[in-house]
């Protein structure tokens, strides 16, 4: 028979007379319960249960009893607490202090407090101002006016809070002459508040008071330890509930943390580790962990739960693109169960420069999709499911217009149901045991939800759903799992527990006793006076004393710990601590400090290192592009420019397309930027056409012409997105541009006579065996004839990357070598704030400003001669043309620059792990020698 958690015997002759016994909290009563049946179980096949109640569902019972009965003359609902800080917020934000506040709905929980412990206490809330001015104590909030707009709103609506039905018993027992019950038992009870207490002894002839645990049991050892930090006094403790399960399968261990709240996630991922270290495996499916949790988490953190709340927001005008992304992965809705649906949508969103979407233009873009009639065979083939994608994206919108303004909580969600099941919520698959409980903890709530009706209150569609979003992250979810040998509770929950060994964390002086936090609407003196909770420190350290012997009664092995520094401030053990670790009771066995870093999960890691033979990948070749790829392939000038920079970035982006996101700009993009400048710039050249007509300009009539260029380019991005750019914002913007390209037509002026001859031309062609789109900024022709190429730049482009055997700016070069005619100088020209500049390399007739012959460019590693850089670059180019074909893909990391440009792709190229991929390759493989790595494709990569 294995151990549990409470021992009955005591309470075997109190159960045998019919005593009814309450238990602070569910835990404690589920526990006793199971108690009971296993020692029936063991004489008996079938038994009578016991009177065991946890005090709310006690409470619960004999309420409904009365109302069944009739016995109440004017029943009022019940107000749940969600609701009732709801009607404190409304009455909060209407009130005159309410307009300053930054954060109402905190204050609102405080007013809820505070009028739920005047009455726990006995205090009539509304006489509260009375009792101060005859206390003679000062008091000056507004929370006594707020009271009496409480109680007024509870009677018009007929509501009442849980402390009024506690009254209400109080009221009917003690005027019904006999009390309900004969005996009641209050076990475990650490403080019972005054209201409690009278109804208690209304509610029984007898009442009896008794701790959970035997005061006469003290621990067999005792140990204090200290730790370097939370994480390592979390990984000792997974460790030490190791080491004692592996001596006694049958031991019951708590694990006692007061700030279980805030360390839960550190401490699941910590126990999972040493406990459990396959669970975080991809290919290992999802099972209920050995060791049960007492802190749920919101159940709006749970996948299933945030992705519905996810798909509502589709409601909002907009949502932020890292949200939108999530969601379109996600497996519970159609979009994202279908990959054919889902990544083309995320692909468009990787291209999109904002933090934010508009629900609008996510619909237009999958109604173009949906209505397409030319597109390659993935897309066609999945024409079906982007119909039935549009038209729900269409129904959803045009259902919540059909509901008009402003209703009532229960009306919205009707409206909610319809959505979900619109968009397909949960999804097809079959939910596991976690999504179902979810999935029932979510009806629930939805129920809860509807309660609000009762503040009667329409709210708008937005309110109703901020609303929904409150409540579910005030929910938490607690996965139900079998009875478990650790159990890892809070300080509460733990307490009355029968363990065999317990690890209390964190006593540190800063958490034990835990510093007072009073209400801050109630009147101090009154909260000392009448002892409530979290008054004062001796109040707080009268309760930390009771939780230390609750515990010392309840063990036979006890172990607390504390963390030496809390980040970088040092921390000392509680000194409620100091007369446990007397050394008058043996140690328990506590992990090696050394062993804090060879946990479980080290060692499965190593485990699988010499048990399992990696595969190992050559990463300096791929396959070469095969002729039914060939047209695929996009890229133009950008892939001689990344197989120059990384070969293995340009296999990447250009054939496994694995393009750099856009980078986000709350505004204009420098892309968007440089855009506009070419823009005008080509207007204002398809306009003049030569030089001669730039010079016979005043300077108000070039002025007046760049803005009229400017004003329509710049007016299309304003109609585009309106809520971005503004009339202010754009004219800003149309006056910075124009001052630039005032200053670059200022340097054109002092340019020889030319003709623009090419202006913005898309060049086709095929170079080296690959098919090329080009396009060319501006081609001009000097009087003599001879022709150079222009490419505007708004960065700072050097004539250097025009250079080397692998040029890292290969666009002029090709329209040099790819034009029909001979080109006679290629010019970058730089238009930015920094600076205006000419910067060109070729062989004219004539001087012209910022182009030099290539015997002046002697740093740019090119022959002296024109034609002779032309075959240069003809041959380097091709080279690069051939690597590229050929599959070649060496690791090459000698460009300085190359992280820089390609920081998306660090989590494949896996830079930083490259020496221990090495080593690791080669521990492997004892016969090779091991190869010093250079850039010739001879790397390797798990």
């Amino acid at each position: 028979m294995s151990r549990t958690l409470f021992n009955i015997q005591p309470l075997l002759p109190a159960i045998a007379r019919g005593a009814c016994i309450l238990t602070p909290n569910s835990r404690l009563r589920n526990k006793l319960l199971t108690a009971w049946h296993q020692q029936q179980s063991s004489d008996c096949s079938s038994w009578q249960g016991p009177q065991v109640f946890s005090v709310d569902e006690w409470l619960s019972e004999h309420y409904q009893k009365l109302l069944d009965s009739a016995a109440l003359p004017a029943p009022f609902a019940l107000l749940t607490t969600f609701a009732a800080q709801q009607l404190w917020l409304n009455i909060i934000q209407a009130s005159p202090e309410g307009a300053e506040l930054v954060n109402p709905l905190k204050l609102a929980n405080d007013a809820h407090n505070a009028w739920q412990t005047l009455q726990r206490w006995q205090i009539d809330p509304l006489q509260l101002q009375s009792l101060c001015d005859e206390r003679q104590w000062q008091y000056d909030s507004p929370f006594a006016q707020w009271a009496h707009s409480f109680h007024e709103a509870l009677q018009q609506r007929q509501l009442c809070t849980r402390e009024d039905v506690q009254t209400q018993l109080l009221q009917h027992w003690g005027s019904a002459g006999k009390p309900p019950t004969e005996e009641l038992i209050l076990l475990g009870f650490d403080d019972v508040t005054p209201l409690q207490r009278a109804l208690f002894r209304a509610a029984a002839t007898t009442v009896t008071e008794l701790p959970a645990n035997d005061p006469q049991r003290q621990p067999q050892c005792v140990a204090v330890a200290p730790y370097a930090s939370s994480d390592d006094e979390l990984r000792a403790a997974a460790l030490w509930c190791e080491q004692i399960l592996l001596q006694d399968p049958d031991a019951t261990i708590g694990v006692i943390a007061p700030n279980l709240g805030q360390i839960r996630s550190s401490a699941e991922r910590i126990f999972s580790e040493v406990l459990e270290p396959h669970y975080a495996l991809p290919e290992t499916p999802r099972y209920t962990l050995p060791f049960n949790f007492s802190a749920g988490i919101p159940l709006g953190d749970t996948a299933l739960i945030n992705d519905a709340l996810a798909l509502l927001r589709l409601n909002h005008q907009e949502m932020e693109t890292p949200q939108l992304q999530q969601l379109l992965s996600s497996p519970f809705w159609l979009a994202g169960e279908q990959l054919s649906l889902s990544l083309p949508l995320l692909q468009r969103l990787q291209r999109h420069q904002r933090n934010s979407l508009r629900i609008g233009k996510l619909r237009q873009w999958v109604h173009k999709t949906s209505i397409t009639e030319e597109a390659d065979e993935p897309l066609l083939s999945a024409l079906p499911q982007w119909q039935a994608l549009d038209q729900a994206l269409q129904d959803f919108e045009s259902l919540r217009r059909q509901f008009g303004r402003e209703h009532l909580p229960s009306v919205w969600l009707d409206l909610f149901r319809q959505q979900l099941h619109l968009l397909g919520w949960p999804g097809q698959r079959r939910p596991d045991s976690n999504e179902y409980q979810q999935m029932s903890q979510w009806l629930q709530l939805l129920d809860s939800y509807c309660q609000l009706d009762a503040l009667q209150q329409p709210v708008s569609c937005s309110r109703a759903l901020e609303l929904l979003n409150q409540l579910v992250g005030q929910t938490h979810y607690q996965a139900q799992t079998p009875e478990t040998p650790i159990q890892v509770l809070g300080i509460l929950e733990g307490a009355g527990l029968n363990f065999s060994h317990v690890w209390m964390l964190g006593l540190s002086q800063n958490q034990w006793p835990p510093a007072p936090t009073p209400n801050p609407l109630l009147p101090l003196p009154l909260q000392r006076h009448y002892h409530m909770p979290h008054a004062d420190a001796d109040r707080e350290l009268h309760y930390a004393r009771a939780i230390l012997d609750n515990y010392r009664h309840g063990t036979g092995q006890w172990v607390i710990s504390y963390a030496r520094f809390d980040e970088d401030r040092p921390q000392h053990p509680s000194p409620l601590l100091q007369p446990l670790d007397t050394g008058g009771t043996p140690r328990p066995a506590l992990p090696e400090a050394d062993s804090l870093f060879n946990n479980g999960w080290q060692a499965y890691q190593q485990t699988l290192a010499t048990r399992q033979r990696l595969q190992w990948l050559n990463i300096g070749s791929a396959p070469a592009v095969s002729a039914a790829e060939k047209p695929l392939i996009r890229g133009g000038s950008q892939i001689f420019r990344n197989q120059a920079l990384l070969p293995q970035a340009a296999f990447l982006i250009h054939r496994l397309q694995a393009d750099a996101p856009a980078l986000l700009a709350r505004g204009f993009s420098p892309i968007d930027r440089g855009q506009i400048l070419h823009d005008a710039l080509s207007r204002l050249w398809t306009q003049w056409q030569t030089l001669a007509v730039l010079a016979a300009l005043t300077d108000s009539e070039r002025q007046q012409q760049i803005n009229d260029a400017l004003e329509p380019i710049i007016r299309r991005y304003q109609q585009r997105e309106p809520e971005v750019f503004g009339d202010q914002y754009c004219l800003l913007e149309r006056q910075r541009q124009q001052r630039l390209i005032d200053q670059w037509l200022l340097q054109e002026l002092e340019r020889p006579d030319f003709t623009v001859v090419a202006n913005e031309e898309l060049l086709e062609v095929e170079f080296a065996g690959l098919s090329l789109r080009l396009r060319l900024d501006r081609m001009d022709q000097l009087s003599n004839g001879e022709l150079l190429v222009i490419d505007y730049k708004t960065g700072s482009p050097k004539p250097r990357q025009w250079g080397g055997e692998r040029p890292e700016e290969p666009q002029l070069p090709l329209y040099c070598l790819c034009y029909s005619a001979d080109i006679a100088a290629i010019v970058f020209v730089q238009i930015n704030a920094n600076e205006i500049a000419i910067m060109g390399l070729g062989e004219l007739s004539q001087p012209h400003p910022g182009i030099n012959t290539p015997a002046q460019s002697d740093k740019l590693g090119l022959p002296a001669e024109w034609e002779a850089v032309r075959d240069h670059w003809r041959r380097h180019l091709t080279a690069l043309a051939e690597e590229f074909l050929q599959g070649e893909t060496p690791p090459d990391l000698s460009q300085a620059q190359a992280g820089r440009y390609y920081e998306h792709l660090l989590p494949i190229l896996r830079w930083n792990e490259q020496e221990e991929i090495v080593a690791g390759y080669y521990q492997q493989q004892p016969g090779n020698r091991r190869q010093q790595q250079t850039g010739n494709g001879e790397g390797s990569q798990s």
